[in-house]
This record gives C-alpha cells, structure tokens and sequence, in this order.
C-alpha cells in the first residue's frame, strides 16, 4: 500500500512538473511572439494599392490608401508590403507617414508656382525643439531620422514631439492629437465631432489623412485656379495694350501715307497749273 502512495505520488509530482514545464514554455513562446510583433519595420514604397498584401476592396481604408499610395506618393506600408490597418498607430508611423504627407504639398505647390508658406500654417516662432539633434530618443540611421529632421529643421513643425525632446516611436498616437496637429499645421478642418483620447487605428489615421490632404490639395488648386485667372487677365491687359500700340502705329503710318499722297497731289496740281501758265504764254 505504502508503495502504491508512494509510487502515485512520484507520478503526481512529474505531470507537475511536467506541466510547469510545459506552462513555462508556453509563456517563452508567448514572449518570443510579442517581442516579434512589436519588431520595429522599415518602410516600403508601393506603387500602387494592389502591390499591399493585406488590404481588400472592402475594407474601410481602401479607398484613402489609395489615393495616398498612388496619387500623392504618401509612405504607409513597411517594407513586406502590409499596411496592418487594425494595428494602433505608433507615433513613429505617423510622423514618417506625416512628413512623407507634406513633401506631396510641397510638390504640388511647387507645381503650380505657389509659396510653400500656404502649405504650413504652423507658427514656427513657437517651436521648443529645432534640431534633429536635440530629441533625445533617437539616432542617425533610425528609421524615422530623416523625417523627424524635415519636420524639425525643414518645416519647423515640433508639435509630435514632447516638450522633453522625445519621439516616443512606439508609444501609441491618440485621436485628439491627430485632430490638432493637422488642424494647427495644415488647417484642416475636420468633421463635427468632439476628439477624444482614444488610440487610432492604422485604418481610421488613412482615412484622416486622406481627407486632410484632399482639404489641402482642393485650397491649391483653387489658389492655383486664382493665380491662373489673374495671369491670363494680365496677359489679356497686355496684349490688348499690344495690340493697341499696333494698330495707333499702323494707322500713323497710313495717316501719313495719306497725307504724303494729299501733299504729292497738290504738288502735282501745282505743277501743272504752272505748266498751263507756261503754254499760254
């Protein structure tokens, strides 16, 4: 009997410690995913909406992808091709997306002749950071380097950066943050709703996005629109005024055709009135 006890015992004790094991790598395993998960992804740069892996023409962001991945060339993949539309936005992810956002600005503002100043409306009196250098949690050759330096040193745009010089690359990016950054910055003027501090999805920041720059792409083309109206106004004036100056010329000359040929006639009359005088004499 006492063997018996003993010897359930000793079972007992291995399914536990067989379990514990079995528990232990279970948790190994679960941490090996999140820290894969949570793996910092470069960029990609896709042409077209059909080029990213995991997005269907029903999902909600379809169409705002679109329009920023194929019209105004805006980076919002990384580099395996998937945009991960259900992930929170990181605020490394919006700042390599927002910046990327404002060179498609600046190209179309370049394009019809217009001054960058009606792209920002961002008072860069008011930045506290100024230099890629300064924010403390980052380092040449990160992935966000480049676009942290444009928005700091190019556009003198800090308002994603904390006031401790910091990105904070993966912590997440709130709803009432998004508002207000393209708000102050790009004017943008969003829908009636009350911003809350809410994470964003990757999906609902495409769509925000979208719409702010087709706001700003619509206030560009109608300066552009005005700026046309008034050159070709101008180049009317001007060649109205040409051709004004041509025709006063053209009939200065034939007024004095005409008078050369009234003076050329009454000389000849002259003449011949003399001639006349002649022969009767």
């Amino acid at each position: 009997m006492k063997k018996f006890f003993r010897l359930s015992f000793a079972i007992g004790g291995l399914l536990l410690i067989t379990h514990f094991a079995d528990a232990q790598k279970t948790k190994k395993a679960s941490l090996k995913n999140k820290v894969t998960l949570s793996v910092v992804k470069a960029y990609g740069n896709p042409q077209s909406i059909s080029d990213v892996k995991d997005i269907l023409i029903n999902n909600e962001a379809y169409n705002a992808l679109k329009e920023l991945i194929e019209k105004c060339q805006v980076t919002m993949v990384y580099d395996d091709n998937t945009f991960r539309g259900n992930a929170n936005l990181k605020r490394g992810d919006f700042v390599v997306s927002y910046e990327s956002a404002l060179q498609s600005i600046r190209r179309a503002t370049k394009r019809d002749s217009l001054d960058t100043v009606l792209v920002n409306t961002y008072d860069r009196n008011r930045a506290y950071i100024t230099s890629v250098t300064e924010v403390k949690d980052l380092k040449p050759g990160s992935i966000y380097y480049v676009a942290v330096q444009n928005l700091l040193e190019d556009w003198g745009i800090n308002a994603p950066f904390t006031k401790a010089a910091v990105l904070n690359a993966q912590s997440l990016f709130y709803q009432d943050e998004l508002y207000d950054i393209l708000r102050v910055t790009l004017g943008y003027q969003y829908p009636g709703i009350t911003p809350r501090k809410v994470a964003v999805t990757r999906n609902h920041f495409a769509i925000i996005l979208d719409d702010a720059l087709n706001q700003k792409m619509k206030q560009i083309d109608s300066l552009a629109a005005k700026n046309k109206a008034r050159a070709d106004a101008e180049k009317a004036r001007v060649n109205a005024l040409i051709e004004q100056i041509e025709q006063n010329r053209h009939d200065s000359i034939s007024k004095e055709i005409e008078a050369r040929k009234i003076e050329a006639q009454k000389k000849e009359e002259e003449a011949r009135k003399k001639l006349g005088v002649k022969n009767n004499q």
